[in-house]
């Protein structure tokens, strides 16, 4: 549920901010753990200064953080943002 719950937010953060024209999901899974990287081309922003008027991104981390997973964003202006999360597994 929390994989899904990341996409989600991912893809709705998309929409509404990023101006891309593509993104890629690319879900990968171990015996150990649920990886995810999702890539889009759009706006990106500055790292450290993520929009505050949502809580997608805080959202998304504080889940993933909740069970015991990382969550790590690659962006800057122009240059789109990728999101890589992984996800241990029962």
């Amino acid at each position: 549920a929390a994989a899904y719950f990341v996409i989600c937010e991912a893809l709705t953060n998309v929409v509404k901010h990023a101006s891309a024209a593509r993104v890629s999901i690319v879900v990968t899974r171990t015996s150990e753990k649920l990886a995810l990287i999702i890539e889009d081309d759009g706006s990106g922003f500055e790292p450290g200064a993520a929009p505050t008027a949502g809580l997608g991104l805080l959202g998304m981390r504080e889940r993933v953080q909740l069970l015991d997973g990382s969550l790590a964003i690659e962006t800057a202006p122009g240059s789109g943002t990728t999101l890589a999360v992984e996800l241990p597994l029962p």
